[in-house]
Formats: C-alpha cells, sequence, structure tokens
C-alpha cells in the first residue's frame, strides 16, 4: 500500500515538475533526544528505578508552484522519512521485577497533490496522496505504583505509537460548465453534463500501538446532473477491518433528487413564491438482507403576509428480520395581523414501527398542533398566547396532552421606570398507562421590575406552581413538558424523588447597583417553599450576591450564597464564597488571588471545601538599549483541603507553598529553580520538592535540562528524577 502510493506521489510530482513555473522548494527537518532517570526509595529501599534513552529524526523535502502561471492549476509535494526509537529499564519493587521495553520503527512521510483547473476548460481535477502522521510516545504504562503514591511523575516512556501507516489517496473530477469561460467553445461546453467523480482510500495500520489497528476504507462516488437541478448520486463504501473482521461491511448508495454534488439541497422555483426540493435515496449494506430507503419532500411557500414550510420525511430500513419504519410530516406556518400581531402555528405527525419476523412489536406516534399569536407589540401592554394540543400513542398506550399560555409584558410606551409582566400556564396529560392518572399542571407568574435611576433596578418575580397527578408514570411527549427545573433550585439539590401532588411558591427579590463605572454590585433573596402530600412542608431560603470591579490594572470579582434548607428531615444549611483578585500595574509586577469556600451542614454531618491560590510574580527588565527580560521571582501559595464531620472526623488535601526563580543571562538562555513544601493532610506529612534547570531556547534549537527531587517524611520516601532534552530544526 505504501509502495503504491509513493508511486502516486511520485507520479503526480513528476507530471508536473515539467511544467511548472512559479515553483519554490524548501528541505527541512528536526532532531529530537530525550533522558530520564528516576528513582524512588522508601526508607532506604529502592521501589522504582527506570531510566528512558529515546530520540526522533526526521528530514521533509517539500515543493509548491504554479502551471503555466496558476492558468491551469497548481501542485504541492513532500517527500521524507522519520525515524524514532526508545530504550527503557524499569524496575519495581512491589512487583519485583524489571522490564526493558524498547523498539525502534521508522516511516516515509510523503505529501503529494495536483490540481488541475485550466481556466478556458470545463475541468477540475484533484488527485493527492499523502501520509504525514508522525509518532508519538506513552508514559509511565508500566509504572505500577498509584499516582497518588508519588511526588511526581516518573515521565518513563514505555511504548512507541503512530509507526504504522495512516495514507490518504484519492482523486476528485468534476467535469461541467463553469462560470468565467471567454473562448468561443461555450456552446459546445454547455452541451456536457455536470458530472463529479471522487474516490477516496484511507488505509491505517499499527501493530506497535496499545491498541492496535488494521482497517481499509475505500469510497466511490460518482455523481451526474441530469436536468437543471435534478441529481444522479452512486456512492460505494467498503470497509475492512483485518483484525475485528466481524466489523467489516460493504455498502452501495442510490440517490436521485435535489441534492448536488456538494451535497448542498437545492431549491426548485415552481412560481415566484413556491419552490420545492426532494430526493430519493436506497441504501443496502452487507448481507441481502439489510437495506434502507430514505425519501424527503421539502416545500416552502412564501407570500406578503403569511409563509408556510413543509419537510416530509420517510424511511424505512431493514436489518435481518427486523424492519424499522419512520414517518415525520410537519407543517409549519407563519404571517403577521398588520404591524401590531404576528402569528404561526404548526402541526406534526411522527411515527415509528417496528416489525420482526413480520409481527409488529413496536409503535409510537404522535400527533401534535400548536398556535402562538402575539398581539398589542405597539401598545402599553403586549398579550401573547400559546395553545398546544398532542395526542401520543406508545406501545398501544395513549396519552392525551393539552396546553395553553397567556403572558403579558410592559413596553416603553407604558413606563420607563416600571416594568409590569404576568402569565399563566396551565398542562394537562391524561394517559392509559397503568398506574398513570391525570396529571394536571397550574403556574402563575407575575413580575415588577422599577428602575429607580440608571444606576439603581430593583426586580421582584413571583412564582406559583400547583401540581395534581404522577407526572412520571406518563407517555414520553414530543411538544408537552410535565416540569422543569424542579431537582434543582439555586445550584441546592432539593429532593430524589418528583412529588406526586404539591403547591409551590418561589419569590425572588433582587437589586442591581452600579455606584460606580465600573462598579457593579447585585443582590438577590429567593424563598422557595414546597408543600407536597407525601412529605411536610419544605422551605428552602437563598440569598446571593455579587460584586464586580474593573479597572485598567485591576480586575476584583466576589460572590457569595447562602442557603437554608428546613423540613421533616431537620435543617440544612449551605454555605458558598468564591472570589479572584489580579493586580498588574505595570509590566514587572502580576499578582493573583483566587478561592472558593464551600460549607455544608445537613442531619449532624458537616462538610467542609477549602480551594485557594495566591501567586505573585514580579520581573525585572533591562533598562539601556534593547529591552529584555532579567530575572522573574515567582511565590505561589495553595491550600485544597475538605473536612467531613460525621459519626466520624476526616480531613484530606494538600497545603503547599512555592518559591521561584528564573534567571535570563543572555536573551537565549535561562536557568532557574523551585523550592516547594507541601503538607499532606490527614497526616500532616511534610513533603519537599527541589527543582533546578538550565535551557537554551533559539527559534530552531532547544535544549534543557531539568533536575528534581522530592522527600517525604511520614513514609521517607524519596524520589530523583533528571530530564534532558534537546530539539534541532533546519
Amino acid at each position: 500500500m505504501i509502495r503504491r502510493s509513493l508511486l502516486i506521489t511520485f507520479l503526480l510530482m513528476s507530471a508536473v515538475l515539467l511544467q511548472a513555473s512559479r515553483a519554490s522548494a524548501r528541505l527541512r527537518g528536526d532532531i529530537e533526544l530525550n533522558y530520564v532517570s528516576y528513582e524512588a526509595q522508601e526508607k532506604g529501599t529502592t521501589v522504582t528505578d527506570a531510566h528512558t534513552f529515546s530520540q526522533r529524526y526526521s528530514v521533509l523535502y517539500e515543493k509548491s508552484g504554479e502551471l503555466y502561471s496558476d492558468r491551469f492549476g497548481f501542485y504541492n509535494g513532500a517527500l521524507g522519512y522519520e525515524w524514532a526509537s526508545f530504550d527503557s529499564r524499569v524496575y519495581n519493587a512491589a512487583d519485583n521485577a524489571t522490564w526493558k521495553p524498547s523498539t525502534s520503527a521508522g516511516k516515509i512521510l510523503f505529501n503529494g497533490e495536483l490540481v488541475l483547473d485550466p481556466a478556458e476548460l470545463p475541468l477540475k481535477l484533484k488527485a493527492y496522496s499523502r501520509d504525514m502522521t508522525t509518532s508519538t510516545f506513552t508514559m509511565d504504562s508500566l509504572l505500577t505504583e498509584g499516582r497518588s503514591g508519588r511526588i511526581f511523575e516518573p515521565n518513563i516512556i514505555t511504548s512507541l505509537n503512530g509507526t504504522g501507516t495512516n495514507t490518504l489517496t484519492g482523486a476528485t473530477m468534476v467535469l461541467g460548465v463553469k462560470n468565467g469561460l471567454t473562448n468561443g467553445y461555450n456552446a459546445i461546453f454547455r452541451h456536457i453534463p455536470m458530472v463529479l467523480l471522487d474516490y477516496r482510500d484511507e488505509r491505517h495500520e499499527d501493530s506497535r500501538s496499545i491498541t492496535p489497528v488494521d482497517t481499509r476504507l475505500r469510497k466511490l462516488a460518482f455523481v451526474s446532473l441530469n436536468k437543471r437541478d435534478n441529481w444522479f448520486h452512486y456512492r460505494t463504501t467498503r470497509f475492512d477491518d483485518y483484525i475485528n473482521p466481524g466489523q467489516s461491511y460493504q455498502e452501495s448508495q442510490v440517490q436521485l433528487g435535489t441534492v448536488d454534488h456538494t451535497l448542498q439541497r437545492r431549491w426548485i422555483d415552481l412560481t415566484n413564491w413556491l419552490k420545492i426540493s426532494t430526493d430519493f435515496q436506497y441504501t443496502k449494506r452487507s448481507a441481502s438482507h439489510n437495506d434502507a430507503y430514505d425519501v424527503n419532500f421539502f416545500a416552502m411557500a412564501q407570500r406578503k403576509n403569511w409563509d408556510a414550510r413543509s419537510f416530509l420525511t420517510f424511511s424505512r430500513e431493514r436489518e435481518g428480520n427486523e424492519i424499522r419504519l419512520e414517518r415525520n410530516i410537519p407543517l409549519y406556518l407563519s404571517g403577521a395581523f398588520g404591524m401590531d400581531s404576528s402569528w404561526n402555528a404548526s402541526v406534526t405527525r411522527r411515527d415509528r414501527e417496528v416489525k420482526q419476523n413480520r409481527l409488529t412489536t413496536t409503535i409510537d406516534n404522535n400527533t401534535s398542533a400548536m398556535f402562538r399569536l402575539e398581539s398589542f407589540k405597539r401598545s402599553p401592554f403586549t398579550l401573547s398566547q400559546r395553545y398546544t394540543v398532542e395526542d401520543a400513542e406508545s406501545n398501544g398506550t395513549k396519552t392525551l396532552g393539552l396546553e395553553a399560555l397567556l403572558e403579558t409584558m410592559s413596553t416603553r410606551r407604558f413606563s420607563d421606570q416600571f416594568t409590569v409582566g404576568g402569565s399563566y400556564n396551565i398542562r394537562y396529560l391524561d394517559s392509559e398507562r397503568e398506574g398513570a392518572s391525570s396529571y394536571l399542571f397550574q403556574n402563575a407568574r407575575g413580575r415588577l421590575g422599577y428602575r429607580v435611576n440608571p444606576q439603581l433596578t430593583l426586580n421582584l418575580d413571583e412564582s406559583v406552581t400547583a401540581v395534581r397527578g404522577n407526572s412520571a408514570a406518563l407517555t414520553d411527549s414530543y411538544s408537552i413538558t410535565t416540569q422543569t427545573n424542579f431537582g434543582n433550585s439555586n445550584d441546592v439539590f432539593r429532593r430524589e424523588e418528583q412529588p406526586n401532588d404539591y403547591y409551590r411558591s418561589v419569590t425572588t427579590a433582587g437589586l442591581s447597583w452600579l455606584p460606580l463605572s465600573r462598579l457593579t454590585v447585585s443582590l438577590t433573596a429567593t424563598e422557595d417553599v414546597l408543600v407536597s402530600s407525601q412529605a411536610t412542608t419544605d422551605y428552602l431560603t437563598t440569598v446571593s450576591n455579587r460584586v464586580d470591579y474593573t479597572l485598567d490594572n485591576l480586575r476584583l470579582n466576589m460572590e457569595n450564597r447562602v442557603s437554608l434548607r428546613s423540613n421533616a428531615d431537620g435543617r440544612s444549611t449551605d454555605l458558598q464564597h468564591t472570589g479572584s483578585a489580579q493586580y498588574t500595574p505595570n509590566r514587572s509586577l502580576d499578582a493573583l488571588v483566587r478561592y472558593m469556600i464551600y460549607k455544608r451542614d445537613e442531619k449532624g454531618n458537616n462538610s467542609t471545601y477549602v480551594d485557594l491560590m495566591q501567586r505573585l510574580t514580579y520581573s525585572f527588565y533591562q533598562l539601556g538599549g534593547q529591552q529584555r527580560k532579567l530575572l522573574e521571582l515567582t511565590e505561589e501559595f495553595t491550600i485544597s483541603q475538605s473536612d467531613t464531620i460525621s459519626s466520624t472526623s476526616t480531613t484530606t488535601g494538600r497545603k503547599r507553598f512555592l518559591l521561584g526563580a528564573r534567571y535570563y543571562p543572555l536573551r537565549n538562555l535561562y536557568l532557574g529553580g523551585n523550592v516547594a513544601y507541601s503538607l499532606l493532610l490527614p497526616r500532616n506529612a511534610p513533603e519537599f520538592i527541589y527543582n533546578g534547570y538550565v535551557g537554551l531556547n533559539f527559534r530552531k534549537f532547544q535544549f534543557n535540562i531539568d533536575y528534581s527531587y522530592g522527600k517525604r517524611k511520614d513514609d521517607e520516601r524519596v524520589e530523583k528524577r533528571l530530564m534532558a532534552s534537546m530539539k534541532k530544526s533546519f
């Protein structure tokens, strides 16, 4: 396969080099060398000893150009080679075993692309063949110690991936009249039907990977324009999986209709206000009893005061002894009554049947109709109405659904200071399912807003809900939902199950204040009362506050939330406080603080989580001559701690303090180091990490040496790691 792809690439490049002009070429390559040594000891005994050396070399010659000053097209070509290897040794005392994984592999990299697009001919041809996938290394897969027991990552290479074949070869030809033809043969070309031929061949083979792959995918497409916008498609696909032959398949497909060669739908104008688009598709896959039919008929009509759309689809799929039928018949209408009113409506029919051995086993159908009217748009109050009717059936169980919504909202014609609104929503569902009963949902909502001045706004929202019936036992519905946003209220979990009969009142009051141009303060209070026949009254009170302040060199934000819940199980309290502050007065100083505190008290079980990060970076710059950074100092402090108090007390987490410095004696030379002290909870185990590094960083050359030393006192664990890497590009 590789030889054939290389031959295709060579022929593509050779065919155009003799006639090419304005060509450009370059040779580039990379050299990468990496060495890692890692050792871990506990109480003076070596538990892990590992080292690895990896190398990667690649060279690539690239050339591109135009054909006759781009009058006939252009080409791109590349040919190269990559070789990679690694040699590792891993000793684990827990397994009392030593592994010596090592491998080396090389692969040819190539890319050939030829585009023939003559300016005066109705032809465009694109041919290509490429495999530019490079290899990658996998680390630490043979180190059996858990990550929680390590001080830092070993970074030992244990496998090499991506050295196999990943070729993509294909060609696309489009023949037909195109815009811009100026010669005298246009009359001849207009009699040539537009034709598209497309071939694609993908080959993936990698036996050295952790998950071996050996597949091949071939696709062939023929598309022809018959008359006007009527297109004929023939597509065939063959997929071979040589590792899992059961996944292999063959597929052929025929399509006829108004879908062009780019798979974009075309529309036929029957009149100046009516247009349609339709297509038929037949698909046959592998076995003789696996096939599918798809029919689509789309229509759109548009007049001055109304428009209509319909997208009819039908599909029949046979797989063995099972036949699946699906029909979808929607109709969407919209229009306007003058300048103040608009309306839209829809009628939808959905059917799904599943037959096995000529016996119908599953029947799902749904018929729904909706009408919405928005009126009085230019009056002091708008009025919106929506009515929905739905009849659903699933496996012989029928459900009837009705919904009505009335909503009004004030406009600027009513007041510039006050905003008044309200809505009433009623839903009724009745199901024949065993254990189900009729379900009635009613919700009334009122909203009031008052703009005291341009800086201060007050809002009040009241929502009252009454429910009768069991929503969990109802048949699924497409258009009418039973209830929304019940299980979660203001990010506080309310209840595991859905109550059958309940009343709920949610009162929300809030204010938004802009005392300064860059300062925003908001305060929201919510009282959520739930009365259910299944349990005692459930009260949930939530108060939240947010402050945002932004300057050119200072950004502050803070958010607080307190939730109090009371029910038959007792009282529970949730407290969350988050915030951040970043201060950058100049290019030398960058200070950041970010924190989150969460505390919960429920039934005598207390839990607290604290996450804090503080970082300070100060940089020194050269004052005279060319400005550049000389020294960078970093200080960082983090706390991540979780406390749980119930019958027992548990504390987990880490406290960490770090000091670091990076020095640039030359523009491209840097050296530095870090010292980190951590306290591991709950055992209060001190942990020290010392890190030093030196490196060179040029545009085409990078070199780095990094040494880390870690020590933990409670288990007397010591880790050492030396890493050296070099990369050269040309």
